[in-house]
């Protein structure tokens, strides 16, 4: 007969084993662009416009000079959704006098405190880490993969001063 003790040990080391994904989902305000993440062994996230697949990324990570990498193995301690519309002023008036900023928003926060904010626009994708650190950090490379779907073109400006 097999004792209780080696059933609780078969099923703590299948859950010490395996790992879940988790998922999230963000939409514009029009509903017509959508982000699916996906944050696993990295972090990574699909898009796409009226239910088409645009384009997929891979491995968002952040390298710092300490030779911590956030983004590697991530853990999310908590989450929060919200809806930004509001209007901007620029001090120095380029070409509009006001710009209207309307996104949805999801915030996540890691262990290892830092975290990610994501941003879909009616128009556009953005994300942008944070840190909540004690001390400086520096920032030595900062990873984003991008696979295109196939037949699509790509421009890039290029940079002297960008790695």
């Amino acid at each position: 007969m097999i004792s209780k003790n080696f059933v609780y040990l078969i099923i703590y080391l299948l859950f010490s084993v395996v790992t879940y994904a988790e998922e999230y989902t963000l939409q514009s305000p029009d509903n017509l662009l959508k982000i699916n993440l996906l944050i696993d062994k990295h972090i990574s996230f699909k898009a796409f416009y009226q239910n088409e697949l645009l384009f997929e990324t891979h491995d968002i990570s952040l390298h710092l000079k300490n030779g911590e990498i956030l983004g590697k193995s991530p853990t999310v301690i908590r989450s929060s959704n919200a809806e930004v519309n509001e209007l901007i002023h620029p001090v120095i008036k380029e070409k509009k006098s006001e710009i209207k900023n309307h996104c949805n928003e999801l915030t996540l926060w890691f262990q290892g405190n830092f975290g990610l904010f994501f941003r879909v626009y009616d128009h556009g994708i953005a994300y942008r880490f944070f840190t909540e650190k004690e001390a400086a950090i520096t920032i030595v490379h900062e990873n984003l993969e991008v696979q295109n779907m196939e037949n699509d073109s790509v421009w890039f400006q290029s940079s002297r001063t960008f790695n």
